[in-house]
């Protein structure tokens, strides 16, 4: 079956700009034909135009009765009836539609391509893994250097799920619109011919060949998603202290504002032994961030050996922990349609980790950190500029002091005198707060 270009109404051509404008005309027609009616309207529109063909298709008798701009007449003739109309040369020509033909267009998106990056961060124990390999004189495995992996094929596979809906040979319509079209009705169903999708990520177009039912699914779906995407400051707080103060939250709003805060974060950072570590990323709507502030600490994993001619070393093999806080936040903007503001809320998908190094213990001759973590997970609902307070990060950690006179401690029986080692236990609170700001 042959391949049709359909071409594409010039958006600026000023034909159509002057037809747009055109006055409201009262029709009145009964069973007349419908190349009659089309001419009607053309001539009301003042259009040169060649006349449609002696079809059957055309002979089509209609009844019509309504006041309306007379090209928008014309236009719901056509798209009843399956009537194609195009402007070449300063001429109008009127053909009839063939629904199962294939029709090859371009679309070019604007705003959301629906392409998914997902981040991989370097990651330590690969690279020393690697060098280890590399010293150890083995096959060193390459490693990526790719921190973005990007599926660009999202948008394709959600088009050919519409090119997978069986068709009907007519044309879809707006399922909010009620359009009787006498003429369809008799239409049958044929098996569609081969479609495709093309994906061009460097200049964002889809090139797509397939029925002309298909392609009004696909332009009613393209005009939902590719809409400019909203923008979302998340501002996040993590504040530690090991001091016991209580902050009086029952005169603030629930949630409150994150200019409130002010008072609380001068009062915890002015304590001794506390501290405040903010970071503030924005994302477009619906897509992940990730706050991190870490330290890598080392574990021995195990020991191999190297053999050299004249020696048998052996080489210890070590990894590297996280241990601090990890953030990830989801965030998707809602719109609040139970207020009668304009204050938008968001929806906040929160998983926080809060791990730290409570002490040691002795494995055969080996020294290991003891980690406590704590983890949170929530799905929480904050309006636009609010800020999600999470308490209960607190972790109870043991140190020892000694306090022994040096030499006269290691004297035999008497030492134990000028022995003195004091077992202290410190409790830190952490507390995090998340703000989402929706930019307008």
């Amino acid at each position: 079956m042959p391949i049709v270009v359909e071409k594409q109404e010039d958006p600026i051509d000023p034909e159509i700009s002057r037809l747009q404008k055109l006055e409201d005309v009262d029709f009145k027609i009964k069973d007349a034909t419908l190349a009659a009616a089309i001419q009607l309207c053309a001539t009301s529109c003042n259009m040169k135009y060649m006349a449609p063909p002696d079809d059957a298709h055309f002979n089509t008798l209609i009844t019509l009765s309504i006041q309306n701009n007379p090209y928008h007449v014309l236009e719901l003739l056509c798209t009843t009836y399956n009537i194609g109309f195009e402007h070449n040369n300063g001429i109008w020509q009127f053909y009839p539609i063939k629904l199962n033909e294939l029709i090859q267009k371009t679309y070019k998106l604007k705003y959301n391509d629906q392409e998914q990056v997902k981040i991989t961060s370097p990651n330590i124990n690969t690279s020393i893994a690697q060098s280890n390999a590399a010293g150890l004189g083995g096959n060193a495995t390459p490693v990526s250097s790719d921190v973005f992996s990007i599926k660009t094929n999202v948008v394709v596979e959600e088009i050919e799920k519409i090119l997978a809906l069986p068709t009907t040979g007519i044309k879809a319509i707006d399922l909010n619109e009620k359009i009787d079209s006498p003429s369809q009705s008799n239409l049958k169903s044929t098996t569609p011919p081969k479609e495709s999708v093309l994906y061009s990520s460097d200049n964002n177009t889809l090139n797509i060949v397939a029925t002309r039912q298909h392609h009004s699914y696909i332009e009613n779906y393209l005009k939902d998603v590719d809409q400019p995407q909203r923008l979302i400051k998340i501002e996040a707080l993590f504040v530690e202290t090991s001091q016991n103060q209580g902050f009086n939250f029952k005169d603030k709003p629930d949630p409150f504002p994150a200019t409130d805060m002010t008072e609380i974060l001068n009062s915890i950072q002015s304590a001794p032994e506390s501290s405040i570590i903010g970071s503030t990323i924005v994302t477009t709507n619906n897509k992940s961030v990730a706050f991190k502030s870490v330290i890598q600490q080392p574990i021995e994993s195990g020991n191999t050996q190297t053999v050299n001619p004249d020696s048998c070393d052996n080489v210890s093999i070590v990894n590297y922990v996280e241990i601090g806080t990890i953030l990830n936040v989801h965030p998707k903007i809602m719109d609040d349609s139970a207020s009668n503001s304009d204050l938008k809320s968001v929806v906040l998908n929160v998983s926080l980790v809060v791990s730290n190094e409570i002490g040691k213990q002795l494995i055969g001759d080996k020294e290991y950190p003891i980690i406590s973590s704590v983890t949170y997970e929530c799905i929480v609902i904050i309006p636009s500029g609010k800020t999600l307070e999470i308490g209960g990060l607190s972790h109870i950690y043991s140190s020892t002091t000694d306090k022994s006179v040096p030499i006269l401690c290691n004297i035999p029986i008497i030492g134990t005198a000028f022995s003195k080692k004091s077992h202290t236990q410190h409790k830190r609170n952490l507390i995090a707060y998340i703000t989402p700001t929706i930019f307008n």
